[in-house]
């Protein structure tokens, strides 16, 4: 009878050194989630120029849903991911000397309104607009004044040479269609530094892609900061 109660003991032998499954920890998951170089922004990967000259890496993802376009003499030149007051990079706030200074990669625009709007660009498929900007950097500067020309305000272009075609800001909407657009008036070429100070003015700085560094500077039509902002409002964005 005590051999019939006595119940069989399972065998460990095979669990003897036997490896148990752990949870990883949050070290080992932060490492295999970390980014690594081909995640970061494409063009944050183009070598700067320029002030600084470090390298950006991934930042807060504040993307809104749809895409601008860059249009110049009704062409589009080129396209953009917008992103709202935090660019999806870092650094992209650097404050030297009791200054602020915006960090721009190449293939990057920001755009600043007078009423705290701050918006970043990721340009895309921007050849046509680097074309633009060789052709505006390569145009002659307006001629100085002189006695026939003493009436024309300093800085216009003179009558017989005409002034360069403005280019527009085009938002679409959510069906589609064109919710509105910003003029982009006088807009100059010019080399952009990696780290530049833009002031509350609407205006516009952008840096187009490739090494040369080359961009423009402009400012942004009246009514600016209200078109976008119901922009912003007809796709219910949120930060």
């Amino acid at each position: 009878q005590q051999q019939q109660q006595q119940q069989p003991q399972p065998n460990n032998a095979g669990a003897i050194g036997a490896t148990r499954p752990t949870t990883p920890s949050p070290m080992e998951v932060a490492a295999e989630t970390a980014p690594t170089e081909s995640d970061y922004p494409s063009s944050a990967n183009a070598s700067p120029t320029g002030l600084g000259k470090e390298k950006v890496g991934m930042g807060w993802n504040s993307q809104v849903k749809s895409l601008v376009e860059f249009q110049h003499m009704k062409r589009t030149c080129a396209r953009a991911r917008v992103y709202l007051y935090q660019a999806p990079f870092t650094p992209s706030v650097r404050y030297t000397n009791g200054a602020e200074h915006f960090v721009l990669p190449s293939g990057w625009a920001l755009l600043r309104s007078r009423q705290g709007l701050l918006v970043w660009l990721e340009l895309l498929d921007d050849i046509l607009l680097q074309e633009f900007l060789i052709e505006l950097a390569s145009s002659s500067p307006p001629p100085k004044p002189t006695r026939s020309t003493a009436g024309l305000r300093t800085g216009s272009p003179s009558p017989s040479k005409k002034a360069p075609a403005q280019m527009t800001l085009s938002l679409p909407d959510v069906g589609g269609g064109l919710h509105g657009q910003v003029e982009i008036r006088c807009p100059r070429a010019c080399p952009i530094d990696l780290a530049i100070r833009v002031p509350s003015e609407d205006v516009i700085v952008l840096r187009a892609s490739g090494a040369s560094g080359l961009g423009l500077r402009a400012a942004m039509g009246s009514g600016f900061d209200e078109v976008f902002k119901g922009w912003l409002s007809d796709w219910d964005t949120t930060v």
